[in-house]
């Protein structure tokens, strides 16, 4: 009985010491997050990019000696200045192809067809708000058209991003610039989206193509791209997918009642390992699509001009669903153009000087 009373004795001491080491370490943690909360403003202000700065000085030296201490970055910011004016070309013709598709009554500034059929009234037309290359935007009211300096660092940088974020391998301490060597892990993640977005795009693209050759009407063809779309997101949050099991997807999708080919989910297979592979003329269509509506909404913002040219972009392969998944992929490199911007700017300045 002894022997009884001091095992629940002694079961109940260590019940009751454990319990109060929970409640210590929930202690230390609200202090460490009150802490954290009380140095939020420190950090997101001034004196947080003050810190930034000369963190990176002690690490890289002085703004002055970039060219010399700063060898992956200038590397990095050298290989984007010679494609400036390759994506700038793109960009206007992606540009004056929307400005193009657009209604010529809305283009002058004039009210719509409707507007004029139901008696609405005719008042001036204003002057359109116009891009750095004089086209003019046919935007809503009142909102400000982004104009892009295709010159400065900000607009170098975006496109550095966007260039690390479209590469097939993932970014390390070797090929990352000294710059965004604390961003890798985001770059890794905005490379895993965009991997992802180019696999549900071209998996849309082949089977709207399937479907299109089978006869399938346009609304029903809509209906199953929309199911397509969300079937995909949710077998490629899957960590261990792989291409036989989006294969396997494919063909049940583009399987038509009645059907019972058991050799299509091979055939499927193959043909988006095909179109996923670099140099395919499918890849290339689906990549080059998505690099123009990430390019429009980095360079151009969310609003209405960036949006519009990026769903431009993403109609050419007919992938407009994904317009979404773009806008949250496009944050993350937002967020660290505007961060190095403002902490690294003068040493971005003094490499873009000697370039």
């Amino acid at each position: 009985m002894d022997k009884k009373t001091n095992h629940s004795f002694a079961y109940a001491l260590v019940k009751g010491l454990r319990f109060i080491l929970e409640q210590i370490q929930v202690l230390k943690q609200n202090i460490s997050a009150a802490r954290i909360r009380s140095l939020e403003p420190l950090v997101q202000g001034s004196a947080g990019l003050k810190y930034l700065q000369e963190a990176f000085t002690t690490l890289y030296g002085h703004h002055s000696e970039a060219t010399r201490k700063l060898p992956q970055t200038v590397q990095w910011l050298t290989s984007v200045h010679q494609t400036v004016e390759q994506q700038r070309s793109d960009f206007m013709a992606t540009l004056a192809a929307f400005i193009n598709s657009q209604p010529s009554t809305h283009t002058l500034g004039l009210p719509s067809v409707t507007s004029l059929r139901t008696g609405g009234r005719l008042g001036l037309a204003k002057e359109l708000p116009t891009t750095s290359d004089g086209l003019a935007l046919p935007g809503r009211t009142g909102e400000t058209t982004h104009v892009i300096q295709w010159n400065s660092i900000e607009t170098l940088v975006r496109l550095g991003l966007l260039q690390l974020a479209s590469k097939p391998d993932a970014v390390n301490e070797e090929t990352t610039p000294e710059t965004l060597k604390l961003n890798i892990g985001r770059l890794q993640k905005v490379q895993n989206d965009f991997q992802q977005i180019i696999v549900i795009a071209t998996s849309l693209l082949l089977v709207r193509q399937t479907l299109t050759a089978k006869g399938v009407r346009a609304t029903e063809l809509d209906s199953v791209l929309c199911d397509a779309n969300k079937q995909l997101n949710e077998i490629l949050s899957n960590p261990t997918v792989t291409v036989h099991h989006i294969g396997h997807l494919l063909s049940q999708l583009c399987m038509l009642s009645g059907e019972k080919d058991e050799s299509n989910q091979e055939l499927m297979t193959r043909i988006l390992i095909r179109s996923l592979s670099a140099g395919d003329v499918v890849f290339v269509k689906v990549s080059t699509a998505l690099l123009s509506g990430f390019r429009a909404i980095l360079l151009s913002g969310k609003g209405f001009e960036g949006r519009s040219l990026a769903d431009l972009a993403l109609k050419r392969i007919g992938a407009s669903a994904l317009i979404d998944q773009l806008l949250a992929a496009t944050d993350a490199l937002d967020v660290m153009a505007v961060v190095t911007c403002q902490v690294h700017g003068p040493w971005y300045s003094c490499i873009a000087s000697e370039m």
